[in-house]
C-alpha cells in the first residue's frame, strides 16, 4: 500500500494519470513489473488498472449494473465479491431490492456512491488500484475499514492512495512525499518522522497549529494557509514563519498563488470576516464587449429598437390627443364635440394597434435574439470544455457540477446582460419614454395654445396655459382638472 502526500497541486493526481497513461512522460521511464509502460498497448495495460477518482459518476439502472458497467461477462457472484471489497455488501444488501436496488434511490448518498465506484474498480480484478481522494466522504474509520478489505481480497495487489488523512499515511507500507512533482522523501510514516525532513514538519505544523484529533487529520485543509499574508498587519506565530522558511523554495507557498479568479475552498480561517486575506483584482467586463456576443442578432435587436421607439412615440400621440380632447369638450359646441370624439376615437384605437403590434415585435425580436446567443454559447463553452485536457477536470472549480452550472446559469445570465438589458437601457435612456409625463403635458399645453391662437379664446387658454406649466414644473398628475 503506498500513499502519496504532497501539497495541493504537488503532482500526486497527475503521478497517477501517467501511470493509467492518460499522460505520457516528458521525460523518463515509469516501470511496472520491471516493463516499460510506454511499450505496452494502451488499453491493455488498463484492463489491468483500477482507477477511481474523488468525483465519480454510476451509469446503470441498478446498482448491479453500476458496478458491471456494462460488461455482460460479469457473473453476479464477482458483483458480490467486488461490493465485499469496498466494504458495500452490507449497506446493499440491508435495502429492500439489494443489488437490483434502482441507483435513483440513493444519489443524495456519497458514502455509497463512493464505495460503489471503488467496487465497480475491483469487479475485473485487476492488479494495480489508484484512488485518487476516491474516499473523501468516508469518516477515518471507514476509510481504513475499506482499505483494509481491499488488501484482504487480494494480498498481492498493489494500492496506490492519494489521500490527505494522516490516519492513511500510518498503515501505508511507503509513503511518497511530492514537490513539484518529484519525490523527495520515502519511507514508512515512522521513518519519515525520525528523519525529521520536510514530511516531519508537515506533520509538526498540523499537531503544533491545530491539534492532532479526528476533526483535523487532513493535511490539504492547512498547508495553504502558511503562504496567506494579511494585509492587517496580523503576526504569524513561530511555526508558521518555520515553516515558511523551511518552504520557501517551494511553488506552492508563493504569494503568487493567492490571486486566483475564484476564493479557494480550503482553510479554516477564511470565514473571518476581520482578516483581508486575499487582493482579489476585480475587472470589470465592459458592456460594450458583452453586447458584441449578440453581433449576429444585430437585425432582430435593430427591429426591437424600433418598434420601442414606435412605441415611445405613440407616447407623444396620447398626450396631443388627450389635450385636445380637453379643449374640444370645453369650448366647441356638442354637435362638433361629437364629431371631433369620433375622430379621436379612431385615432386613440390606431394608435392602439401600432401601440401593441411595436410591443410584440420588440419582444419577439428580443426573445429570438436571446436564444441565438443562448444556443451559440452553449456550443462554444461546451466545445471548449471538450479541448481541455484531464488536468484541467481535477480542478475543483471545474467538477461537474460548475460546467453543467456554467452552461445551465451562466450562458442565460450573458444573454440577460445583452438582449434583454439592451432593450432596458434604451428604454431606460430614451427621452420619449424618460420624460413621458412631461411630453404628455407638453401635448396638451401645445393643442392649447394652438387653440388660443385660432380661436382667440384668451381667457380659458391663458388659463390652461398656466396649469400646464404648473404641472411640468412640479410634475404632478392631478386627476381632476381646473373648471
Amino acid at each position: 500500500m503506498v500513499v502519496l502526500v504532497g501539497c495541493p497541486k504537488s503532482g500526486r493526481s497527475t503521478f497517477l494519470k501517467l501511470i493509467h497513461r492518460l499522460y505520457d512522460v516528458q521525460s523518463g521511464v515509469i516501470y511496472l513489473n520491471k516493463t516499460n509502460i510506454r511499450h505496452v498497448n494502451a488499453l491493455q495495460l488498463r484492463d489491468k488498472i483500477g482507477f477511481v477518482q474523488q468525483n465519480t459518476f454510476l451509469f446503470g439502472p441498478t446498482i448491479s449494473d453500476a458496478i458491471c458497467c456494462g460488461r455482460i461477462d460479469v457473473m453476479p457472484l464477482d458483483v458480490m465479491q467486488a461490493a465485499i471489497s469496498a466494504d458495500a455488501h452490507n449497506l446493499i444488501v440491508a435495502m429492500p431490492k439489494q443489488y437490483q436496488t434502482p441507483l435513483s434511490h440513493f444519489l443524495s448518498q456519497e458514502k455509497l456512491k463512493q464505495r460503489l465506484a471503488v467496487a465497480r474498480a475491483l469487479v475485473f480484478k485487476p492488479q494495480l488500484v489508484m484512488l485518487d481522494n476516491a474516499t473523501s466522504s468516508l469518516t477515518d474509520e471507514e476509510e481504513i475499514k475499506l482499505h483494509q478489505s481491499i488488501i484482504r481480497s487480494e494480498p498481492h495487489r498493489i494500492l496506490i492512495i492519494v489521500s490527505p488523512r494522516i490516519s492513511t499515511m500510518k498503515m501505508a507500507t511507503n509513503i511518497l512525499y511530492l514537490v513539484k512533482g518529484v519525490v523527495i522523501e520515502k519511507g514508512t510514516y515512522e521513518e519519515l518522522m525520525g528523519k525529521k525532513g520536510k514530511f516531519f514538519n508537515m506533520i509538526e505544523h498540523v499537531t503544533t497549529v491545530y491539534g492532532h484529533d479526528k476533526n483535523t487529520d487532513f493535511i490539504d485543509d492547512f498547508q495553504p494557509l502558511i503562504y496567506l499574508q494579511p494585509h492587517n498587519n496580523h503576526q504569524k506565530s513561530s511555526t508558521q514563519k518555520k515553516w515558511a522558511d523551511q518552504n520557501k523554495d517551494e511553488p506552492h507557498f508563493s504569494n503568487g498563488t493567492v490571486y486566483l479568479s475564484r476564493l479557494p475552498t480550503w482553510g479554516h480561517q477564511l470565514d473571518d470576516p476581520t482578516l483581508n486575506y486575499f487582493e482579489r483584482p476585480t475587472k470589470i467586463l465592459p458592456w460594450t464587449k458583452v453586447l458584441r456576443m449578440n453581433s449576429k442578432e444585430w437585425p432582430y435587436l435593430l427591429t426591437g429598437c424600433i418598434a420601442a421607439t414606435i412605441n415611445g412615440v405613440s407616447l407623444i400621440a396620447y398626450g396631443i390627443l388627450f389635450g385636445e380632447c380637453i379643449i374640444v369638450s370645453v369650448l366647441w359646441e356638442y354637435r362638433e364635440v361629437y364629431n371631433r370624439f369620433a375622430l379621436f376615437i379612431n385615432i386613440f384605437l390606431i394608435a392602439g394597434v401600432i401601440s401593441g403590434i411595436g410591443v410584440m415585435v420588440q419582444g419577439y425580436a428580443v426573445s429570438v435574439a436571446s436564444s441565438k446567443l443562448v444556443q451559440r454559447l452553449r456550443t462554444k463553452a461546451f466545445s471548449a470544455i471538450l479541448r481541455q485536457n484531464f488536468e484541467w477536470f481535477s480542478a475543483p472549480e471545474n467538477n461537474l457540477e460548475s460546467l453543467l452550472e456554467l452552461l445551465r446559469t451562466d450562458t442565460v445570465n450573458v444573454h440577460m446582460a445583452a438582449g434583454p438589458r439592451l432593450m432596458a437601457a434604451y428604454l431606460e435612456d430614451n427621452f420619449i419614454h424618460k420624460h413621458s409625463a412631461t411630453i404628455r403635458l407638453l401635448g396638451g399645453f401645445i393643442s392649447d395654445l394652438s387653440k388660443l391662437l385660432i380661436d382667440n379664446t384668451a381667457p380659458f387658454g391663458l388659463y390652461l396655459f398656466d396649469y400646464h406649466v404648473d404641472q411640468i414644473v412640479t410634475n404632478k398628475f392631478p386627476i381632476k382638472y381646473k373648471t
